[in-house]
């Protein structure tokens, strides 16, 4: 429901996985989007179908045609590589969501390390001075995610209780609120502008 409604906003860029619905199996298509390969292919694609801002110039012609032409044979380091060209190529202050659900699926021994590389090149989009895009990153995980955990300072981090007792009911909603706002108010007022005839 969260990214249905960030989309409807369409200044906002919005990239989402869903890691729960691509988990190891017998099937290719699983395997090809499972992972932390996987989720850097799933979100650099979406980004590249949801791009309006121009040519990618941010790009080359062979990352691009890695892209379409052999993108699910990408090794992890080329993928990292060019989403994280692609999001400095981003206009500066626009507004970037990054969503990954249920991280906790790939926390098995064989997915952990790899999730982990990618979630951690994800995090740091958000200190990366190239970085001109305002860039948010929401990951879920349905109980506690051990590794993946690690790639956020505590601070960062927003713990939903799994029985809520009645004095802190509302504590998530009063949380995202208080951080985001401002900010969602902001692009709405921009993006009516944006759609206001001239």
């Amino acid at each position: 429901m969260l990214v249905q409604n960030l989309k409807k906003i369409e200044s906002i860029v919005v990239l989402s996985h869903y890691c729960g619905l691509y988990t190891p199996s017998d099937d290719d298509l699983d395997e090809e989007l499972s992972g932390g390969s996987g989720i850097l292919r799933d979100l650099l694609v979406q980004l590249m179908a949801q791009w309006k801002f121009g040519k990618l110039t941010s790009l080359d012609e062979d990352d691009v045609d890695l892209v379409k032409n052999k993108s699910a044979s990408l090794n992890l380091k080329t993928l990292r590589r060019i989403f994280h060209n692609l999001i400095v190529g981003l206009p500066a202050g626009t507004p970037l969501f990054i969503i990954i659900d249920n991280i906790n699926y790939y926390e098995t021994s064989e997915l952990r390390r790899e999730t982990k590389k990618a979630i951690r090149e994800i995090n740091q989009l958000l200190s990366v001075r190239k970085v001109k895009a305002l860039v948010k990153i929401f990951v879920t995980a349905a109980n506690r995610a051990f590794e993946i955990g690690d790639c956020f300072q505590d601070e960062d981090k927003i713990v939903v209780p799994a029985h809520p007792s009645g004095d802190k009911m509302g504590f998530a909603d009063k949380r995202f609120e208080l951080d985001f706002g401002t900010q969602i108010a902001n692009l709405k007022r921009s993006s009516q502008q944006l759609d206001k005839p001239k």
